[in-house]
Formats: structure tokens, C-alpha cells, sequence
């Protein structure tokens, strides 16, 4: 009878009805070969016994393996009383997912992995599998891929991408394989209940809009538009939506129902990405981050008053993750899993030249390695430079600045190791001092000026509020910076850091990445358009604040831009998941011109003034998906 059963509900006309794949298919069937019976037993299906063998055999795999289900951990302050945190176990092991989704019932994954072809040019290839392995079915290839939703009924998978035409938005992936649709430009969609209709965001001038996209539509509906919105997650029932906002200081997280009021409020000082609801409502999850690593959180959620309850706790150990992509971090199946991409990027710190600006360079040699973040900074005569160091601090790491004489080899000291956030640093453009920022929660950006000849340091000003991200620096060693929005930028003063003029840019784009000219009278900018679909080139007269858009262009990542001292300006930009290109800008007319691809890719690169020298930060990405049974 079991055996009938099993085949019977492999049959079964309406899909929802069938198994989620071959896998749970054969489990039932090996369960009904191996302990048949005369009858079921009281309240449990062919499903349920399919199951319970599954996580039986899963448990065995564990329990070999140090014990999954009841391997824990507890660290620092973060573990509320009583509360276990458990690692999860690897369930891929090629080391190149970029992007994954979980299906609700726990028992397949979507994988976005790099495939890269012999030429050394990478695409994101979706994939479907099961958790157990097996073999995967390929179902479409992209240029990039950034987040990954299984339907409720697991027929496909909604995937923000951009494809082989340069079209960014949402496309939908049939699981079973087949022509791709595509949706929209929108991103992140979110099923609306049980329904094939998505909650999604699109952009727009200086915000975010979110909207409900029906299914054969292409307009959104009940739409509303936030300045300031980081990410979002809607409840199992619809009802209740929750929004991550941007704060002065913190993440803040508001709970809003289906009318957008809002209902209640909390400030997530460790909040770091991709929030989740559980399968009930009642409880969101998501990454936070801490001087000792990341880990998952949950919260609790009365659904019915639409309010937070309680502290939030750790329910995943602290674990490692990849830092070079930005696809889908975080999923919660129906079950209570948990799956999470770990991995390590190794950084390779790379010298490298070219006899003169306008062609590619080429490696010259290795200078560094090491496991996480790292930055480098050339002095503009190329002769030496400053890099960020990981150093121990304690449970965990933090960063130092060191200094590098290429010609002997011989390092100096930059900067103590800091006991806060690493911003940025910058050479000032005669080479004599690198001026370095430093975040101080509650204080705001110091800033500190060390000396090349004697390696004397002074702290010459402190930016008050948000971190500022990136700086830049003019001739009188006045400063440069984005501002919060992206939408302006910012100068300050040189000796206080004091804001003393404020630049506007059109509200048809925003401005990431700046480059001031020799003499300080311009900027070159590069920044996305508010639709997110392409880089714009432009300039910024720092005397009248007059700007000038010079080009739109495709790319999937911005990069960095360097006025030479020859009049140009050279700037690199991410045209593919692995594939960074080399542009040069005429200010004067405003022509831009290809260069080629350059060699290293993954990578960060920073320009001499003359462009004979570059450094080049190369990122080396393992990531694999990790997940976490709940404890039965």
C-alpha cells in the first residue's frame, strides 16, 4: 500500500500534488521496499515516513561529521541566555556559488555558480539540484546574477540579473527548464502569498519605489517610494512588510502593513543583510555583523499587532563570507532550515606597468596575499605603496596601514592598528602625505595626516555623523567625498573636515566614484543613472558647481578613475561578472575610449598620476552554501 501510494502521488495531475523532485521520490519508494506495511501507520503519509528517513540519514552524515544537529557555539555577548548557536553543514562543494535560493520545502536549490569559459570570461549560470547533490539541471545563463526567489510551488525561480543583451530587471526561470521570461526591470521580488504576483522595487529619481507586479503585466501597482530603503521582506500572509532602512547612525528596521503605516520600529546597530521571514510569521531573520565575524539573528514578531517582541538572538555560529558578490545570502524554509553562503575571499595585491597611459598594463609581480579584506593606495609617483593589513584583535581582526618602498622592499608602520572602522585613504596629489579615515560610532570620520618623509601622524579633522566612504583629495589638501545620498558631493576643509560647500548633481543620477584634476578646478564623476541600467561618465566644475554629462554606458560595476597628468582621465568599470575593461576620458571634448580588458580580473585597481604604475587588489572567491536542519 505504501509503494502504491508513493507512485500514485508521483502521478498526480496538479503539480503541487507531485514530489518536489526525483530524490524525495526515491526515498519514498526505498521506504516502501525496506519497511513495507499492511496499512499506514496512525497519521503518518508516505511523505512523512519519506522525510523522516531523509533527516534520519542526514542526522548519520552529521553525526560523522561532529554532529551538526547539536554542534554549538557561544561567543562574545551576543547569544541571548540559553541560546545555542549551531553551524550549519556544507551542501555544495565546487566553491563558485555566487547566488542561491532554497526551495520552502527544503529540498532543492537553485545555485547561481560562475562558469567561466577557457578564455578566462565568467557568466552566472543558474542551476537546480538537490540538497543531497546529484546531478544539477542547468536552466540559463547571465551576465550577473544578485538574488534568487523560489515560487511558493516550486515551478520557477524568479532571478534579478542582467542577461546577454545588458537588460537588467527580473527574469522567471522555469524549473524544469525552458525559454526565460523577462519581467521587468525591477529587483528583489517578493511572492505575494501564495500567488504568482510579486512585490518588487524599481528605481527611481533619489529612491526606491515598491510595487505589486501581477502576473502578464508590466506596470506596478499599489506602489510607494522610500529614499532611503536598503531591502525588504514581505510576511508569509502578505499582511505585513518589513523595510531596512538607512539611519545617521544605524540600520533601521520598520514594520508597515499593506497601507504602508507604520507599526513598529527597531534600531538594528549589527543588522547586515537579507532579511527573512519564518514560515509562520511569527519570527525575521537576518545576517548581523560584529567585530567577530557574521552570524544570523532572529527576532520575534507578534503578526497579529504587527510589532517586534523581545531582543533579537543568534541562531547560526559566526561564520565567513565572501565579499565579493552581492547575490542572495540568507534563506528560511517551511521546516525551519537555514542555508547561508560561507566561503573566504583571498586578496592578491599585484604591481603593475606600462610604458605610457592609453594602453593596458600588464602584472609585473606579487607583492602581497592574505585571506579578507584589503585596500592599496599608489603614491602618484609609483614609487611606493599603502596597503591595509589584517592584523589579530583579540576574538577577531582588524586593519592596519603599512607603507611599502617597491625599489627595496623595506615597509613602514602607516597607522596603529585601528581600534575602529577603516574608511578610506588618499594620497595628496604631490605624494608628500597619505591623509586616512577612521570611523568612530557616536564621533564621526577622524581623519589623520601621515607624513611620507618623516612618518610623523596628526589628526587634521573629524567629520562629524555617517561614515564618509570614500575621499578624495584637491592641491591644498581640502577633501572630496559622496555624499549620503549619492546624489551630491561633499568638500571639506582642509586641517578640520569641516563641510564647506555642497555640491547638487541632477536628479537623473547618482555619482559613486570621483577623480579631481591636477590642478583641483574639476572632478570627472561616474555613477549610475536612478533606472540602475547604466554607468554615467560626467564633470563637475568645483568653481561654479556646474556639472557636465558627458556618456552612458553599460556595466555591471563601477570602478575607479584616475586624471592622469597628462589631461586625460583613465577609469576602469565591470562589464561582466569577471571581466573589468580600461577606459580612457578626453575631458575636453568629452570622447571616451576603450582601452582593452585588463588581466587581473576581480580586481581594484589604483593608478600613478603619470599611469605608468597601478596596483591591482585581486579577489579570490570560495563560497559554497552551508545549511542548518532545525533540531527535531
Amino acid at each position: 500500500e505504501s509503494l502504491e501510494a508513493a507512485v500514485f502521488k508521483a502521478l498526480a495531475k496538479v503539480p503541487a500534488d507531485r514530489f518536489t523532485g526525483a530524490a524525495p521520490f526515491a526515498d519514498a519508494i526505498r521506504t516502501a521496499l525496506t519497511q513495507p506495511v499492511t496499512r499506514p501507520a496512525q497519521g503518518v503519509s508516505p511523505r512523512r515516513r519519506a522525510l523522516g528517513m531523509a533527516l534520519y540519514a542526514a542526522g548519520l552524515v552529521a553525526a560523522g561529521a561532529g554532529g551538526m544537529w547539536a554542534s554549538s557555539t557561544s561567543r562574545g555577548g551576543t547569544d541571548a541566555p540559553g541560546n545555542s548557536a549551531a553551524s550549519g553543514l556544507s551542501v555544495t562543494f565546487s566553491g563558485d556559488v555566487v547566488d542561491f535560493a532554497l526551495t520552502p520545502d527544503a529540498q532543492r536549490l537553485a545555485l547561481g555558480r560562475l562558469s567561466c569559459s577557457d578564455a578566462g570570461r565568467c557568466e552566472s549560470l543558474v542551476e537546480v539540484r538537490d540538497v543531497r547533490g546529484g546531478i544539477a539541471l542547468p536552466l540559463a545563463r547571465f551576465r550577473a546574477t544578485y538574488d534568487m526567489r523560489w515560487s511558493r510551488d516550486g515551478r520557477f525561480v524568479d532571478v534579478a540579473a542582467i542577461d546577454s543583451a545588458g537588460r537588467f530587471g527580473t527574469f522567471r526561470v522555469s524549473s524544469l527548464g525552458g525559454p526565460v521570461t523577462y519581467l521587468g526591470s525591477f529587483f528583489n521580488g517578493e511572492p505575494v502569498g501564495s500567488t504568482d504576483s510579486l512585490l518588487v522595487g524599481a528605481y527611481s529619481p533619489r529612491s526606491v519605489r515598491l510595487g505589486v507586479l501581477l502576473p502578464g503585466e508590466s506596470a506596478l501597482r499599489d506602489t510607494m517610494s522610500f529614499p532611503d530603503l536598503r531591502a525588504w521582506a514581505l510576511s508569509p500572509d502578505a499582511r505585513r512588510l518589513l523595510l531596512v532602512e538607512t539611519d545617521r547612525e544605524h540600520p533601521l528596521l520598520r514594520l508597515v502593513d499593506r497601507q504602508w503605516r507604520t507599526l513598529d520600529t527597531l534600531s538594528a546597530p549589527s543588522y547586515y543583510s537579507h532579511p527573512r521571514w519564518s514560515s509562520s510569521g511569527d519570527a525575521l531573520f537576518w545576517i548581523a555583523n560584529d567585530q567577530e565575524g557574521l552570524f544570523v539573528q532572529r527576532m520575534n514578531v507578534d503578526l497579529a499587532a504587527g510589532t517586534f517582541g523581545g531582543d533579537p538572538t543568534q541562531v547560526v555560529a559566526r561564520f565567513d563570507m565572501p565579499q565579493s558578490f552581492a547575490g542572495r545570502r540568507l534563506d528560511v524554509a517551511d521546516d525551519g532550515s537555514i542555508a547561508y553562503i560561507t566561503g573566504l575571499t583571498p586578496r592578491v595585491l599585484q604591481l603593475m606597468a606600462r610604458p605610457r597611459a592609453g594602453v593596458v598594463p600588464s602584472v609585473v609581480k606579487r607583492i602581497e596575499t592574505q585571506v579578507g579584506r584589503m585596500r592599496a593606495f599608489i603614491a602618484p609617483d609609483g614609487a611606493t605603496v599603502a596597503f591595509s593589513r589584517l592584523v589579530p584583535n583579540g576574538p577577531s581582526t582588524a586593519d592596519q596601514l603599512v607603507h611599502l618602498d617597491l625599489a627595496s622592499g623595506v615597509e613602514r608602520e602607516v597607522s596603529p592598528r585601528f581600534e575602529q572602522q577603516f574608511v578610506d585613504a588618499v594620497w595628496t596629489p604631490d605624494g608628500r602625505a597619505l591623509i586616512y579615515a577612521v570611523y568612530e560610532e557616536s564621533v564621526g570620520t577622524r581623519l589623520t595626516r601621515w607624513d611620507r618623509a618623516s612618518a610623523q601622524r596628526r589628526e587634521v579633522g573629524t567629520y562629524p555623523g555617517r561614515p564618509l566612504g570614500l575621499i578624495w583629495a584637491l592641491p591644498d589638501e581640502s577633501l572630496l567625498t559622496v555624499g549620503a545620498d549619492y546624489t551630491s558631493i561633499e568638500r571639506l576643509a582642509a586641517g578640520t573636515g569641516e563641510r564647506v560647500r555642497r555640491y547638487e548633481l541632477p536628479s537623473t543620477q547618482t555619482v559613486n566614484v570621483l577623480a579631481p584634476a591636477p590642478d583641483g578646478t574639476r572632478a570627472a564623476t561616474m555613477g549610475w543613472s536612478t533606472t540602475g541600467d547604466s554607468l554615467v561618465i560626467g564633470q563637475l566644475d568645483l568653481g561654479s558647481g556646474k556639472w557636465r554629462e558627458f556618456k552612458r554606458m553599460f556595466g555591471e560595476g563601477t570602478g575607479t578613475m584616475r586624471w592622469l597628468t597628462d589631461g586625460g582621465v583613465e577609469f576602469t568599470l565591470t562589464s561582466t561578472v569577471s571581466t573589468t575593461e580600461l577606459y580612457r576620458l578626453d575631458p575636453r571634448t568629452g570622447t571616451v575610449t576603450r582601452l582593452g580588458e585588463l588581466p587581473v580580473p576581480f580586481a581594484a585597481y589604483n593608478f600613478s598620476a603619470d599611469g605608468k604604475a597601478a596596483t591591482a587588489v585581486e579577489r579570490r572567491v570560495v563560497s559554497d552554501v552551508s545549511l542548518l536542519r532545525p533540531r527535531r
